[in-house]
C-alpha cells in the first residue's frame, strides 16, 4: 500500500523564503519512523533545481519529491471571473490554492493508497505513523483533528450549489450551514475515497462550473465537508471522528491545534 506525504508550495527567489517549509520537514522527520514515505512538494514548477536541492539537503534523511502540476492548475483562464468585492482582498494565488485541494490534486496521486496533506505553515507534534495507520484502518476514510466553518460571506450561495447538484443526482437532501474538517493537516484513504469517484468528480465538474471557487472564495475546507455530508453520509462534526491526538502548530494562525487536548 502506497502512502505520501503532501503539500503545496511556491517557489520564491532567495533560500530563506524556504524556512517555513524547511521547519515542516524538520517536524516530519522528528515525528515519522518510516522515512521511505515520500514527501511530495506540488508547485508551480518556479522552484529552482539549486532551491530543490537546498531543499532537500536541509533534511537529508526524507524522501523529498517535487511535482509541477500546472499542467492542470493555476488555470489563467480562471482569473477572467467576476470577483464578489466581499472576497476581494484575496488574491487569485488562493483561489487557485483551493481549487487544487479541493479537486486537482487527485490528478497527482492516482499511484498512491493513502495521503496525509501537511501544509507549510504547519508543525506536526503527533506520529505521522500512527496518522497513516488510522486512515488506513479508521471508521471513516478521512483523517482530521478539528472542524471549522468559514464565515458566511465566503461561503455564499455553495450549499445551495450542493442541494442543485444532489437533485440533479436525484437525492433529496437538506440545506446545512457550509462547514468542514481543518484540511491543513489532512488524511485520505484514496481506496475507498475512489469508490465513490464517478459521483465525486461529477460533483467537482459541477463545482468548478458554478465559478464559486473563483467568485467568493469557497475554501477547500468547507467543500470537503459538503463531500463527507451528502457524498459520504458523514457529519465531520461528530466528536467519535474528531482525532484530538492529532497536535500541531497552526502558524499562520499562531495556534497549537488541539492543545488542550495534549497536556
Amino acid at each position: 500500500m502506497k502512502k505520501a506525504i503532501i503539500v503545496l508550495t511556491r517557489g520564491y527567489v532567495e533560500e530563506k523564503d524556504y524556512n517555513q517549509l524547511i521547519e515542516r520537514h524538520k517536524h516530519i522527520s522528528l515525528n515519522l519512523e518510516d522515512k521511505q514515505i515520500p514527501i511530495i512538494i506540488f508547485n508551480e514548477g518556479n522552484i529552482s533545481d539549486e532551491h530543490q536541492q537546498y531543499i532537500k539537503d536541509k533534511q537529508h534523511d526524507l524522501n523529498i519529491n517535487f511535482v509541477n502540476i500546472t499542467k492542470t492548475s493555476f488555470l489563467k483562464e480562471k482569473e477572467t471571473v467576476e470577483i464578489d468585492p466581499r472576497g476581494k482582498d484575496f488574491g487569485w494565488g488562493y483561489r487557485h490554492m483551493c481549487n487544487f485541494w479541493f479537486k486537482d490534486f487527485f490528478e497527482y496521486v492516482k499511484e498512491y493508497d493513502y495521503v496525509l496533506r501537511v501544509d507549510e505553515d504547519c508543525y506536526v507534534k503527533f506520529s505521522i505513523d500512527k496518522a497513516f495507520s488510522e486512515i488506513e484502518n479508521g471508521d471513516i476514510p478521512f483523517l482530521y483533528g478539528f472542524v471549522f466553518a468559514d464565515p458566511g460571506w465566503v461561503v455564499k450561495t455553495m450549499n445551495q450549489t450542493t442541494i442543485d447538484f444532489m437533485r440533479l443526482k436525484g437525492k433529496s437532501t437538506a440545506p446545512r450551514r457550509p462547514f468542514g474538517p481543518y484540511t491543513n493537516v489532512f488524511g485520505l484513504n484514496l481506496i475507498k475515497i475512489r469508490e465513490k469517484m464517478d459521483i465525486l468528480s461529477e460533483y467537482h465538474q459541477f463545482i468548478d462550473k458554478s465559478n464559486g471557487i473563483y467568485k467568493y472564495r469557497w475554501g477547500d475546507l468547507p467543500l470537503w465537508g459538503e463531500i463527507m455530508y451528502y457524498i459520504f453520509g458523514i457529519e465531520c462534526n461528530n466528536e467519535s471522528y474528531i482525532k484530538r491526538w492529532m497536535l500541531y502548530y497552526h502558524k499562520s494562525h499562531g495556534k497549537n491545534v488541539n492543545a488542550k487536548y495534549n497536556q
